[in-house]
């Protein structure tokens, strides 16, 4: 008799712990938000898209690395992104949301003047020259030129209210590192 009480007691309570853990399991699902592949559709070829990550404009391609991610779809210009992205894409998603700040930019076309000056890009402090086709804006009264186009979408994000300067020179820019497959002209 005392035998078996404890045969049922050592049952039961393997039964609750299992049923606890099982719990905790699902319910921890729930919480954190999934991160899946997302599979190109035809319909979806040729839609423009900005990349969260780099800020690079694109088009959609049968090839183009994307991903799922609370209910939006989240495309990318190189599978280095993609990868960037999933380890921690709430960073990305609060970047993207800083529509307010962008506001105050202003894009700037390249003048004569200006061509063939030497200029650091804000971002990569990247030495380069100014052609016709450099990226710049005019923020605070003052012009900012760009290595690539992605900069200046990582400029406008590094902003804060008050429109004081932030920016670092940015790890996450296209390089081989990153697994950054495409190249601007002047970029690095």
């Amino acid at each position: 008799m005392k035998r078996s009480s404890l045969i049922i007691i050592a049952v039961l309570s393997l039964f609750l712990w299992y049923l606890a853990s099982a719990s905790i399991l699902v319910y921890g699902a729930e919480e954190k938000a999934q991160v899946t592949e997302h599979k190109i559709a035809k319909e979806e070829i040729g839609k423009e898209f900005t990349c969260v990550v780099c800020g690079m404009k694109v088009k959609v391609a049968k090839n183009t690395p994307a991903l799922d991610y609370k209910g939006n779809t989240y495309y990318f210009c190189a599978s280095g992104e993609k990868a960037i992205f999933s380890k921690d894409p709430e960073k990305y998603i609060s970047q993207e949301s800083s529509d307010s700040l962008k506001l105050s930019y202003a894009e700037q076309q390249i003048t004569d003047e200006e061509l063939g000056k030497k200029a650091v890009c804000p971002v990569t402090n990247r030495n380069f020259t100014i052609t016709k086709d450099t990226p710049a804006i005019e923020f605070q009264g003052k012009t900012y030129y760009f290595c690539c186009p992605g900069c200046i979408n990582k400029f406008i994000a590094s902003q804060t209210p008050s429109d004081s300067l932030k920016v670092e020179p940015d790890s996450l820019h296209h390089n081989k590192d990153t697994g950054g497959t495409h190249k601007h002209k002047g970029c690095c």
